[in-house]
C-alpha cells in the first residue's frame, strides 16, 4: 500500500496555530511553483551566536522526513505526530531516487541550552570550528580570484559577488579593512605557493572552492538533536533527530540545477525573470530581501522536479484542487489513494 511505503517526505510549512483550511491556499501555491518550476528553498538562520560567535548561520536547505505517510500520523515515543507539527500538505520521493538527488541525513548534534551555557558538549566545539574554516575559505578564495593566475577556463568558480552574497564575506569586518588586505596577499600569490599543498591534492585553484563548498554542506546539515521551544523550556530531547530528517541543499553537489533567485545573471537565460517573478506572486509574504536569499531546485539533467515526484499528499477536502493543478500543466495521475491512519489522500504520479 503507497501509504506504509518508505520514502522521503516533505511537508509544506504549516504556521503555528493553523488548520489545513487557513494555510490551504500557501500549500496550494508551493505545490504550483513545484509543478512549474521547482523546489522553493528558503533560509533560515541558525543562533550560532550562543556559540561563543559574533555572528548568527544562514542556512540554505530543504528538509524531507524518512518515513511512511502512515507514520507521520502516529506518535514516536514522546515525539508528537509529524502531521500535528508540519502540516497534512507535501510530497514524496522514492527512497533511491532522493539518494540520487543529492539527499543527506542531517548532521543531529545535541547542544546546550541557550539560557545555560555553563556545560559545554560537541557541539560548543564542532559548530565554531567549522564556520572558521569556512570562512577561512572564503577568504583564500577571494584572494585566488584577485590573483593572477591561470585558471582551467571549464572549471566553475564562485565569483566574488557570490562570496560576498551567499557567504557572507564582509559581514563580519568592514570591506573597506579588510579588502586592501586579502588584494594585497592576491598580489603576492603565484603558482609555486600552492607546492606547499600538493600532498593534500590542493595543487590548483579549484581544489579552494571544492573544499569552500564541502564545509558549507556541513553547516547546513547542522540540526540541533533536541528542540528548544522557549527561552524557558526545558528540550524536549532528541525531537529532532527521531524526525528522520534529511536535507538537499543549495550547494552544487547533487545532480538538481540550482536558480539563485537574487542573481539575476542564474535565471533561465531564455526567460531571465520567469522564475522570480512567479515567485513573488506565489508568495507575496516574502519581501525583496527575503527573495533574494532564496533557491530554487530544478529537476534532473531537462527534467522538472515534479517528474521526480512519487506521490502528493493533502487533506481530502483539497484533492479536487491538486487535480487541477496537475491537470493545468498536463501531470497525470497514475492513481488516487486513500489512508487509514488518517483524513488524506495520496496522488501517485510514478
Amino acid at each position: 500500500m503507497l501509504a506504509d511505503e518508505l520514502m522521503f517526505l516533505h511537508c509544506f510549512p504549516q504556521p503555528k496555530g493553523r488548520t489545513w483550511h487557513k494555510y490551504k491556499d500557501e500549500a496550494l501555491n508551493i505545490l504550483k511553483c513545484i509543478r512549474t518550476h521547482g523546489l522553493l528553498i528558503t533560509d533560515e538562520t541558525q543562533p550560532f551566536s550562543d556559540y561563543k560567535l559574533n555572528t548568527d548561520y544562514v542556512q540554505q536547505r530543504v528538509c524531507f522526513t524518512l518515513s511512511s505517510v502512515n507514520d507521520l500520523n502516529r506518535r514516536k515515543y514522546h515525539v508528537k505526530p509529524h502531521f500535528e507539527r508540519f502540516g497534512m500538505f507535501g510530497i514524496g520521493i522514492e527512497t533511491q531516487v532522493g539518494i540520487r538527488l543529492g539527499l543527506l541525513p542531517a548532521l543531529n548534534l545535541p547542544v546546550s541550552n541557550p539560557n545555560d551555557r555553563t556545560e559545554e558538549n560537541l557541539a560548543d566545539l564542532l559548530l565554531p570550528a567549522l564556520f572558521k574554516i569556512q570562512q577561512l575559505l572564503v577568504r583564500l578564495t577571494y584572494i585566488s580570484n584577485r590573483s593572477k593566475l591561470k585558471v582551467d577556463r571549464n572549471t566553475q568558480r564562485p565569483n566574488n559577488q557570490t562570496l560576498i552574497d551567499d557567504y557572507g564575506l564582509f559581514s563580519g569586518r568592514a570591506e573597506e579593512e579588510l579588502q586592501p588586505l586579502l588584494q594585497s596577499l592576491a598580489n603576492q600569490l603565484t603558482p609555486e605557493h600552492f607546492d606547499a599543498f600538493h600532498d593534500l591534492g590542493i595543487d590548483k585553484v579549484a581544489e579552494l572552492e571544492k573544499m569552500l563548498i564541502a564545509s558549507t554542506l556541513i553547516l547546513n546539515l547542522y540540526q540541533s538533536a533536541d528542540l528548544y521551544k522557549s527561552d524557558s523550556d526545558a528540550p524536549e530531547e532528541f525531537y529532532n533527530y527521531l524526525s528522520s530528517e534529511w536535507r538537499l541543499t543549495g550547494e552544487r553537489v547533487n545532480k538538481l540545477k540550482i536558480i539563485r533567485l537574487g542573481s539575476p545573471s542564474a535565471l533561465e537565460p531564455r526567460r531571465p525573470q520567469k522564475a522570480r517573478m512567479s515567485a513573488r506572486e506565489l508568495f507575496p509574504s516574502l519581501d525583496d530581501a527575503k527573495l533574494d536569499r532564496c533557491s530554487l531546485l530544478k529537476g534532473d539533467k531537462d527534467e522538472k522536479f515534479i517528474q521526480h515526484v512519487k506521490t502528493i499528499y493533502c487533506p481530502s477536502g483539497c484533492s479536487s484542487d491538486v487535480t487541477k493543478i496537475l491537470d493545468d500543466e498536463g501531470i497525470p495521475i497514475k492513481k488516487i489513494h486513500d489512508t487509514k491512519s488518517c483524513n488524506i489522500k495520496l496522488f501517485e504520479l510514478r
